[in-house]
């Protein structure tokens, strides 16, 4: 089974963290228990997958622009066009408060087919973040709708989208807490890419 966290030297980077949030949810997508079937073959679907999350990469850069939480949310399709599966990811930024026994870390969690798969787990380490979730505050989705693709695997194919989160301002964000519930999913509109 892949590890859920890792802590890391107090002095460790940010960037260093990033990496490692990546590795932690590239060895969940690499379970065999974790079944991604109809698309193409297990191995090139988890590639493709693994390809696909570069943007963990780069969310110490995207924390300190500000964004506190992004989702990937996978569509996988046979080559009918039959959905076969849905796959969520979510990461974040968190910096506990004072009396917490936490400290800070980015947190992810894995949804397949609305339910819980990986997470929740963590990558700690001894930097304070500047952006991070605070409760009582909602979120700004930001760059709504411009963070979709589509690829083929083997002889089906995987829609992606991307959402972005900002802190918001109290009465001023565009995102409610309902939303980030596992099963909020369901109601986020799949990209159609000029299909009806």
């Amino acid at each position: 089974m892949a590890p859920v966290e890792t802590t890391l030297a107090s002095d460790a980077s940010l960037t260093t963290a990033a990496q490692a949030l990546y590795d932690l949810i590239c060895g969940h997508i690499n379970e065999p228990t974790l079944s991604l079937p109809g698309v193409g073959s297990r191995a090139a679907t988890k590639d493709a997958l693994k390809d696909a999350l570069w943007r963990v990469h780069h969310f110490s850069q995207d924390n300190r622009e500000g964004m506190i939480e992004m989702w990937m949310i996978f569509w996988g399709y046979r080559s009918d066009g039959q959905l076969q599966w849905t796959l969520k990811i979510v990461w974040d930024a968190d910096n506990p408060v004072v009396a917490s026994t936490q400290t800070p870390h980015y947190g992810y969690e894995m949804y397949l087919n609305n339910r819980r798969v990986a997470g929740p787990g963590h990558v700690w380490f001894g930097h304070h973040l500047t952006h991070y979730r605070v409760a009582g505050l909602g979120v700004n989705e930001e760059e709504i709708g411009v963070n979709l693709k589509q690829f083929s695997v083997g002889t089906g194919r995987i829609d992606q989208a991307v959402r972005l989160f900002k802190l918001g301002r109290p009465g001023g964000a565009n995102a409610r807490e309902g939303e980030f519930a596992p099963q909020a999913l369901v109601n986020y509109a799949r990209p159609s890419f000029g299909r009806v």
